[in-house]
């Protein structure tokens, strides 16, 4: 699918060409650390995790992507379905929670509903679609 804003043709979020690898690392050969979205400071090896296939993303990386999406979606309103929520992975953690009480997880839940949390959320109303992270474990063989 093609779309058009103003000078920009297509839109993809996930793609990542080599000339975009090449001013990465130029760009952590003059900084140490960058302050992201959600105020946290990064290191080189941060985002070098994220771009290396096979290396298990930490809840640190995906509170950074389920950001980085959000406000993407709030940028680009016009060309990114609006009829979806991206939440964080606290989201998941509380639907299958049994250590809180479950009226605290209710008020919590309507905040999400709501659009109050996480950063940058928005109300469910006319909503078709919930994308959160959620890691599901492998079962063992016994």
């Amino acid at each position: 699918m093609r779309y058009v804003r103003g000078s920009i043709q297509h839109f993809n979020p996930l793609h990542f060409e080599e000339e975009m690898k090449d001013s990465f690392d130029q760009y952590w050969k003059q900084n140490n650390e960058i302050t992201f979205g959600l105020g946290c400071t990064r290191n080189w090896e941060f985002f070098r995790q994220i771009l290396t296939p096979n290396i298990w993303l930490f809840t640190e990386h995906m509170e950074e992507a389920t950001n980085a999406l959000r406000k993407r979606q709030h940028k680009y309103s016009d060309i990114i379905n609006q009829k979806a929520v991206v939440l964080d992975e606290v989201f998941g953690q509380l639907l299958v929670s049994n250590s809180y009480d479950s009226d605290a997880i209710d008020d919590y839940l309507r905040k999400y509903i709501s659009g109050e949390v996480p950063k940058m959320g928005k109300s469910w109303k006319g909503t078709k679609a919930l994308y959160f992270p959620f890691n599901v474990g492998e079962k063992e063989n016994l």
